[in-house]
């Protein structure tokens, strides 16, 4: 913008001269800029990451003004409701006024990685049979971590898969850690219990024969082994390794007395008559029979 400026002198003769000129005044200030003061911080940090692509900023508050144009409207690059990408970003805000003078300000936006993975774990697995006192070896699958930036991830699980579980209830914790270092943790629980019933071992049928008037006596051997509780005693009824068994066959059940999901097994002892009393029997007929044929009348 310019003004033409005149000039007129007269002398004490009265003679008169005119000039003039021109003055240019030309704006060579610079606007202003102001950065995000009210809504949104000068710098914005930790904003959380939603994918591994970063996450969508919004920002407001940026203004500038001119000594000469007064309030002027700033451009931000990148624009508000862009994606920021994980990590620092530098935002610049610029302003032009008519004369073609351009002022700048920027700040931060940065994007980081806060989120946990996610942790899948197997149900709660219950009932599974002690293999000895120690408890079981448990298997088990199905655990997965998935992180919003990293993606899939493999959990790290104590006691892993095929470990020992000793009896009663246990723990099993999974953990992921992603690269930023958040770390996500689920857990379930494996219950081994002594499921299995003691097992009984009894001899194979039994014949014996008799030494004595009333039978013979018959011993025999009986045991009981239980998975968790080793040897356990054994009840046998109606008679015992031991008794007295009286001629003929007896049906012998073994249980356990103190397990009443204890299968009973059987054992058959036969006792038979001995050889000497059967000929001892023999020879006393025959007798009968001879004394009979002489007492017959002719």
């Amino acid at each position: 913008m310019g003004r033409s400026v005149f000039r007129s002198v007269t002398d004490a003769g009265g003679n008169t001269a005119n000039d003039s000129f021109d003055v240019i005044v030309t704006d060579i200030g610079v606007p202003t800029v102001s950065l995000p003061t009210t809504t949104v911080p000068a710098d914005l940090s930790a904003v959380p990451a939603v994918d591994a692509a970063g996450a969508v900023v919004t920002y407001s508050g940026e203004s500038a003004s001119d000594v000469v144009d007064g309030a002027l409207t700033p451009i931000c690059a990148p624009a508000s409701g862009s994606i920021f990408p994980l990590g620092t970003t530098t935002v610049t805000c610029s302003a032009t006024d008519a004369g073609g003078n351009t002022g700048s300000a920027s700040f931060d936006v940065t994007v980081v990685d806060v989120t946990a993975p996610v942790v899948t774990v197997p149900a709660d697995i219950f009932g599974v049979p002690a293999s000895d006192p120690t408890g079981a070896v448990v298997n088990y699958s199905g655990q997965s971590a998935l992180d919003n930036v990293d993606g899939p991830l493999a959990p790290v699980c104590t006691p892993a898969a095929g470990s020992l579980f000793p009896l009663g209830a246990t723990t099993v914790t999974c953990t992921a850690t992603d690269a930023a270092g958040n770390t996500g943790s689920a857990s379930f629980t494996v219950t081994v219990t002594d499921a299995a019933p003691p097992v009984v071992f009894v001899p194979a049928d039994i014949t014996a024969e008799a030494d004595r008037a009333d039978g013979r006596i018959v011993d025999y051997a009986v045991s009981a082994l239980d998975a968790v509780d080793g040897a356990l005693p054994v009840a046998c009824t109606p008679l015992g390794p031991g008794a007295v068994f009286p001629v003929g066959a007896t049906l012998v059940t073994c249980a356990c007395p103190i397990d009443p999901t204890w299968r009973p097994r059987t054992v058959r002892v036969v006792v038979v008559a001995s050889s000497a009393e059967f000929v001892k029997e023999i020879l006393q007929i025959q007798g009968e029979l001879v004394g009979a044929h002489r007492c017959a009348p002719r």
